[in-house]
Parts: structure tokens; sequence; C-alpha cells
């Protein structure tokens, strides 16, 4: 009996509303909650550009001597050659040439070469040329023949510096196999006087310094001394 009353309670209540039941609950979405803001990446600083070393600057070049150009084959006595001189009171001279082309006019030799000579001062030699020398036959009035060599000085216009003739008339070997032209001259000093000398001149070697060479040519005529002074001077005469 308690139960049907209560159930008419309901009944009565339900009418009184409306006579429906409320609606169950209906469920909320989660509410999203923003997401915190992004901080930017700060910039990105370029690398620094490489450190580039400073560089030396380029040691200075020395130019090279000149350089004499060889010969044509058919010039008499062509090459380089080194030449030393011996006076009475035993002091030298000495120096280099080169024989670079056939005697040019006026020819006063037959079958000979010349070129510039150089004048050495102790081991030091100019790179500057000093004169011009010849080396060649020379004829003689009588038709005799001389194997000789001057030097023409640029600081004495019209004067032969040296004159010589060789001993034997020849090229011979007489150092180290080398071609050598040994006898005997007179020099020409610069105020004019004139020096009876000795005179060496060889073809420069290819395997020893031209200062070693000279010593030994110094060397060559003093032992050659007493031979050379048995040359006849008179022909040296017409050559000057």
């Amino acid at each position: 009996m308690k139960r049907i009353t209560a159930l008419l309670t309901l009944t009565l209540l339900l009418a009184a509303c409306g006579g429906q039941a409320p609606p169950p609950p209906t469920e909320q979405p989660p509410v999203e909650q923003p997401e915190p803001p992004v901080e930017p990446a700060p910039p990105v600083e370029p690398p620094p550009p490489p450190v580039t070393p400073p560089v030396a600057p380029p040691p200075p070049v020395t130019p090279p001597p000149p350089v004499t150009p060889p010969p044509a084959a058919d010039v008499p006595y062509g090459g380089a050659w080194i030449w030393v001189v011996v006076f009475e009171d035993e002091t030298t001279a000495s120096g280099n040439l080169n024989i670079t082309q056939v005697e040019s006019e006026p020819t006063v030799y037959t079958n000979s070469g010349e070129g510039p000579y150089y004048q050495c001062d102790g081991q030091t030699c100019s790179s500057e040329q000093d004169g011009l020398s010849i080396i060649g036959t020379f004829t003689t009035n009588d038709g005799t023949e001389s194997l000789s060599t001057a030097f023409l000085d640029d600081d004495l216009p019209g004067v032969v510096r040296l004159i010589g003739i060789d001993a034997d008339n020849r090229i011979g070997d007489e150092i180290e196999g080398q071609e050598t032209f040994l006898g005997v001259g007179v020099w020409t000093n610069d105020d004019g006087g004139n020096d009876n000398v000795t005179v060496a001149i060889a073809r420069a070697p290819s395997s020893a310094s031209a200062g070693a060479f000279r010593d030994e040519l110094r060397q060559l005529l003093k032992r050659s001394e007493s031979a050379l002074e048995k040359v006849d001077r008179t022909r040296l005469q017409e050559l000057r």
C-alpha cells in the first residue's frame, strides 16, 4: 500500500512539472587550455669571415748576370776563355773574354774571332766589358804568320791595351787539356807606358771555378817563364 502511495505521489509530481522527467545532465567537453606562446628563436649570427694571414712580400729578385750567347759554329776560337798576364815585377792582371763573332771590319787578322773582354779585380769581375778582344793570325810584312791576340780597351781609344803572340804559334793544351794560348806580349798602361808581359789565355773549363782556374794559369806562366823569355819579341813590333 505504501508503494502504491509513493508511485502516485511521484506521478502527481511529474504531472505538476509538465509530465516529463528532467533530462540527465549533459557532459560538457573539456575546455582546451590555450598553449603558451612560443618564444621566437634568437637570430642566428653568421660566422665571422675567415682571417687571412698577412702575406709576406716576395724577396727581391736579383737579376742573373748577362749571358753571352754561344757563338756560331764557324766563329774561329769561339767561346768563353780566361786570361792572365804576368808583369816583370811578378804582379798580374786577369779576367775573362768571350769570342762571339768573326772579326769585324776593318779586318787586321785572318781566321779570327772577336768579342768582349772583362778585367777582374781579385776575384771580382765586372759585368761591363772593358773592351774588345781578338784572337787570330797576323801576317807580317815578310809573310810570317803569328798566332796573336789583341785587347782594344774602351778607355784607350785607338790604343791596344794588350798585344801578344803565342810562343809556338799554335793553340796547345798546356793546362788541364784545355785549349791554351801561351806566349809573350806588351801591355799598355793608362799613362801610355808599356810593360813586357807573359800571356796565357785558356778555354774556360766547365768543372772548375774561374778563380781557381786563373790561379792555375798564373802558376803555368811562372813555370814557363824561362822558356818564354827566349821568344822573339820583334814580331810584336808590327802588331802594335
